[in-house]
């Protein structure tokens, strides 16, 4: 597993279900644990799935934040570290597509690798090169 410090910066990952009826954190936490044990070749692989997968839609927002941010009830999150571990940053990506409505996940994918430029170039090249860079052309 590759591990970056990036020197007390924080990177995280919000997800809000602005109803608060999708089980929050209890949900995150299940599909987290169901694709813990999954290898970085098979995130990857689901996560070009899960752009196209169509699920129900609802009400929901998501957030990348590179620094502190005020919590709120309605917050759930789904990755927080200022040291990248890639395979469990896109266990949370993959999480994250899951829960969030289909036209929002290219967007997804390419505000991580914005926010990853940022705090790491190294993780944010190699994102790019596995992901990011074919959403950029597909969906631009």
């Amino acid at each position: 597993m590759n591990i970056v410090n990036t020197d007390n910066r924080k990177l995280s990952l919000i997800w809000e279900d602005i109803l608060m009826e999708h089980g929050g954190e209890e949900t995150v936490n299940n599909f987290k644990n169901e694709y813990s044990n999954y290898c970085i070749e098979k995130l990857l692989e689901l996560a070009s799935l899960f752009l196209e997968l169509k699920t129900e839609n609802h009400p929901c927002k998501h957030q990348i934040i590179i620094g502190n941010y005020l919590e709120r009830d309605e917050y759930t999150v789904v990755y927080e570290s200022n040291e990248i571990d890639y395979q469990e940053l896109l266990i949370a990506l993959v999480t994250l597509m899951r829960l969030i409505n289909i036209e929002k996940r290219p967007y997804l994918i390419i505000e991580l690798a914005h926010a990853l430029r940022k705090m790491d170039r190294e993780v944010s090249d190699r994102f790019v090169k596995d992901i990011a860079g074919r959403v950029h052309r597909e969906y631009r």
